[in-house]
C-alpha cells in the first residue's frame, strides 16, 4: 500500500487531534520554522497538514487549537493532488 494512495494511513498513524471551527480531526504538526529579518526572529511558523475532505472550509484567520495551545492561520495552500491542505500557523 502506497501512502501517497491512502491518506487514511497517514492520518491514523502519526496525527495529532486537532479542533478547528468547532469540528475535530487529524493532522500532522510540524516543527516551526523561524522567520527573521536583518538577522532577526520576527516570528515562527508552524506548518499544519490536513485532510482536505474534512477541513475544506478552513481560512486564513480561523483558529486552530492542538493540544491546549491556540494557532491562528496564516495561509492555506492545496497540495498538487488536492487531498490533503498544507496550512500555515503561528502561535496566538
Amino acid at each position: 500500500m502506497s501512502i501517497a494512495n491512502d491518506t487514511d494511513a497517514f492520518f491514523t498513524d502519526l496525527a495529532e487531534d486537532v479542533l478547528i471551527n468547532s469540528k475535530y480531526g487529524k493532522g500532522l504538526l510540524e516543527q516551526p520554522t523561524a522567520v527573521a529579518l536583518n538577522g532577526e526572529i520576527i516570528y515562527y511558523d508552524y506548518r499544519l497538514y490536513l485532510k482536505q475532505t474534512e477541513f475544506s472550509d478552513i481560512k486564513t484567520g480561523d483558529t486552530v487549537e492542538i493540544n491546549n495551545i491556540r494557532y491562528s492561520v496564516r495561509q492555506v495552500d492545496v497540495d498538487l493532488d488536492g487531498k490533503i491542505l498544507e496550512v500555515t500557523i503561528q502561535k496566538t
